[in-house]
């Protein structure tokens, strides 16, 4: 159950819920699928800041460590797993290739 009382933080919870189910144990690709899955929702539920151009740090004086700010939506995932073709698999309206191998 979420911890939260807003409907778009539901869930934040299921990769660490999926990692204790004993039945995926030998299965850790699961979770991290539902962790990436996750990672895409937040993104999507994050405002964004305007974009700059390139042409904005023309006149700039940077200095030798210029401040870069990130998109607060944007995430980084490592996995050790394939868990980028798992979800662009579940994302198709067909079937995934029986012959598909989820190699780590």
């Amino acid at each position: 159950p979420p911890v939260e009382s807003r409907l778009s933080r539901y869930g934040a919870g299921f990769p660490r819920f999926l990692k204790t189910i004993d039945t995926l144990s030998d299965m850790p690709i699961v979770a991290e699928t539902a962790r990436l899955e996750w990672a895409i929702a937040e993104a999507l539920d994050t405002a964004s800041l305007p974009p700059r151009s390139l042409a904005e740090y023309d006149n700039t004086d940077l200095g030798p460590s210029p401040d870069i700010l990130l998109q607060p939506s944007l995430r980084l995932i490592v996995s050790h797993w394939s868990i980028l073709s798992v979800w662009m698999a579940h994302q198709q309206e067909t079937a995934a290739d029986e012959g598909t191998t989820w190699t780590r």
